[in-house]
């Protein structure tokens, strides 16, 4: 065969160029190749793959991904931005969500620093910079999307496990550890993270002026405050091979943050020609709080003989908290138009979601399909507040804000040799209101309906 013929050449030459054997030895083949000990390919793999809607990152073939997080290696990533403080930006835009096996997030999106600097980027098969998503995705994240694919064992024997631990000089330390074991059709993963940060890491600075435009008057704002304490994340997660055909999943993850902030601030109010107004500082000082959030997800995949052809039904079900209470302290007043010298804040705020999505694909014909879906989502925000002066005026709100949203989507992709083209439209109705339960307001709603057409090639 040709091909055999163009091998026996190419040892020749690899030999002649090792010096393993002489010029009269060539015209030998089987002797060559009895020669030869052992025969080494090395290839390059590649990490960035572009195509029509996103990059992709192989995290699987980085190497420094074994002794990095997700957040370090996001810095590798195109397209991506991660600044000193940690603060993420895609294509020059920190208005992104992030998702996690194509389904969104709301660990990773309220919580990224947090949650992406505690996770091993071992965990991550890839990571997709979403540029231009496309109809199946929702209408509010079309400035770019961060998914997330973990990675999949499709086999392990035993129990595979990673820890991972890190340290520095301004006060933070953190840890991880992942333990994966499967038992016959099911594979079950959990992981559990920890980091602590101190005084010097989370010490802050702000100055900022701001110009009234009517009156010319401007403010002057200085800040210095502290935040210390530390981050807790865990998840769990559980999937069933039911056959060949069907997959059921389900996960939970969860975070829980406790806080001690402290802060002293200067404001200066000046007139249009200088002058200043008035002055005061402020202290805040807010003993040691708690929040929390967590996911629960169920997902179900039915493959068809059709090669290609998938149905997928997913539930989604997100709740966060936050309950604080602080006092803030007013000195050196000058001019200052209240009568307080100090106000108690408390605050309790709870934010519900449940997401019922449904998604179809088929290839239609070669290298062409089609992808239709629908989605429904029902948000829910309550927020107690109350302020107590010191001069025994009291003021307080206790208000609730939903919103349901459903969408229909269709898309059609072509990839032909070097070519891909798609198109589709995304109808989406929403429905979003407020409730003040103490009256202090009325309550409002309003509906809205959108389509979102893409086009690509």
């Amino acid at each position: 065969m040709n091909w055999m013929k163009q091998l026996k050449n190419q040892l020749i030459l690899i030999v002649l160029l090792s010096n393993t054997v002489n010029a009269q030895e060539v015209n030998d083949t089987d002797s060559i190749i009895e020669n030869l000990q052992e025969i080494e390919i090395v290839a390059q793999r590649k990490l960035v793959k572009h195509s029509i809607d996103k990059i992709e990152y192989d995290v699987n073939g980085d190497n420094d991904a074994r002794t990095m997080s997700v957040m370090d290696i996001l810095k590798k990533v195109p397209m991506v931005i991660v600044d000193a403080n940690d603060e993420i930006s895609i294509n020059g835009s920190k208005d992104f969500v992030i998702y996690k096996n194509g389904k969104p997030s709301g660990l990773f999106t309220k919580n990224p620093k947090e949650t992406l600097n505690s996770m091993p980027a071992g965990l991550v098969k890839r990571i997709e910079v979403i540029t231009d998503p496309g109809a199946q995705y929702d209408a509010e994240g079309v400035n770019g999307i961060l998914n997330i694919i973990m990675d999949e064992r499709s086999v392990i024997d035993g129990v595979v496990g990673t820890a991972r631990g890190i340290a520095n000089t301004v006060g933070m330390y953190s840890g991880t550890i992942n333990l994966t074991t499967q038992m016959g059709k099911v594979t079950i993963d959990g992981n559990y993270g920890y980091n602590s940060y101190g005084e010097k890491q989370q010490l802050t600075k702000e100055e900022e002026v701001v110009v009234y435009k009517d009156s010319g008057n401007a403010l002057l704002q200085k800040d210095r405050s502290i935040a210390t304490g530390g981050v807790h994340n865990i998840g769990l997660s559980a999937s069933w091979d039911i056959d060949s055909l069907n997959l059921a999943t389900i996960s939970i993850d969860g975070q829980v943050m406790h806080w001690e902030y402290k802060s002293r601030g200067n404001s200066e109010m000046f007139s249009s020609n200088g002058e200043m107004l008035y002055s005061y500082d402020t202290n805040y000082d807010y003993p040691p709080y708690n929040s929390n959030f967590f996911n629960v997800r169920a997902d179900f995949q039915h493959k068809t003989r059709l090669r290609g052809e998938v149905l997928s039904f997913s539930y989604l079900l997100s709740r966060s908290g936050n309950k604080m209470v602080g006092n803030v302290y007013y000195d050196n007043k000058e001019n200052v138009p209240v009568s307080y010298n100090s106000m108690g804040v408390s605050q309790d705020a709870v934010d519900w979601e449940h997401t019922f999505q449904a998604d179809y694909v088929r290839p239609v014909a070669n290298k062409m399909n089609l992808n239709v879906g629908a989605k429904y989502i029902m948000r829910r925000n309550k927020n107690e507040t109350c302020y107590k002066y010191d001069d025994g005026q009291n003021s307080s709100s206790d208000f609730e804000h939903y919103s349901h949203i459903a969408a229909l989507y269709g898309e059609y992709s072509i990839d032909i040799n070097r070519w891909q083209a798609r198109a589709g439209l995304r109808y989406e109705y929403s429905r979003l209101g407020g409730e003040y339960l103490d009256g202090s307001n009325p309550d409002f709603h309003r509906d809205l309906n959108d389509l979102v057409p893409t086009i690509g090639v």
